[in-house]
């Protein structure tokens, strides 16, 4: 799966919580824009798991159980799994394709060199290494979208502004206790992947100051690789899902991650 669906499709999550209604299952709908295109994106919650579906027929499950994301493909019924080992293979497999061209960059006159490693560099994000720290700043603004009453904050990667949203307090909305720790486990696993990846953990939109209970009815993202998206929480409501739409579907095949030796490297 591309980083960068991966990225899209957690933006469009209304990730947040609180702690009634114990036993209900929880839908969020969020209306999101990105590269001029808008689209309605849709998170379904229930017994441990989390689905992640688009207008565009992208389709993510999240199972706490197993720690791992699946993403489906109907377009020739396939998946493909991603768990921190997948994760690893990545950025195993980048370093050393990028030790094979800088070994043959080597032969190259030093002027042409310098220009391969700059389109390299545009081509092939760097990953691994130490991602950068994340901060918050609280804005002392107010807004009141789709209702309710909520406060400005903004989130920086470093020194870079990852994103800026207008937060509300997770008792605003009466999730239920369960699908609360559920989407909180989500997001754990996604900040521990996203350390995997250094640089590109600029990508991953967290929800509100981690500990705070907060709810994001707005937001807007500044990814590096991924551009400007937004969102806007449309509706969160608490009737019942139907179970497979947590499972892969009958005749799917498991699409396995390549080695180089399968790319020709």
């Amino acid at each position: 799966m591309k980083f960068r669906s991966l990225c899209c499709a957690l933006i469009g999550a209304g990730l947040a919580a609180s702690l009634s209604i114990a036993g209900a299952d929880t839908t969020i709908v969020y209306v999101n824009s990105s590269d001029g295109g808008v689209e309605t994106g849709k998170t379904q919650i229930a017994d441990g798991r989390v689905a992640v579906s688009s207008a565009g027929g992208g389709h993510v499950i999240f199972d706490t159980n197993n720690q791992q994301f699946i993403t489906l493909n109907p377009a020739d019924k396939s998946y493909m799994v991603m768990d921190q080992a997948q994760i690893q293979k990545i950025v195993d497999m980048q370093q050393q394709v990028m030790a094979q061209m800088e070994s043959q960059l080597a032969a190259l006159p030093a002027s042409q060199r310098a220009q391969m490693k700059k389109m390299m560099s545009s081509m092939m994000p760097k990953v691994g290494g130490e991602a950068k720290p994340r901060s918050y700043e609280r804005s002392g603004e107010s807004k009141q979208i789709a209702g309710y009453d909520c406060e400005v904050i903004e989130v920086y990667s470093g020194d870079r502004k990852a994103s800026q949203q207008c937060v509300t307090s997770a008792d605003e909305l009466d999730f239920p206790e369960q699908d609360y720790a559920t989407i909180q486990a989500m997001m754990s696993f996604v900040q521990d992947l996203s350390k995997s990846f250094g640089q590109i953990s600029d990508e991953i939109l967290d929800f509100g100051e981690p500990g705070k209970g907060e709810f994001p009815v707005e937001f807007i993202h500044y990814g590096k690789m991924s551009g400007t998206s937004t969102g806007q929480l449309k509706s969160v409501t608490f009737d019942d899902i139907d179970p497979s739409l947590f499972e892969i579907p009958a005749g799917y095949k498991k699409m396995e991650m390549p080695d180089l030796g399968d790319l020709g490297l």
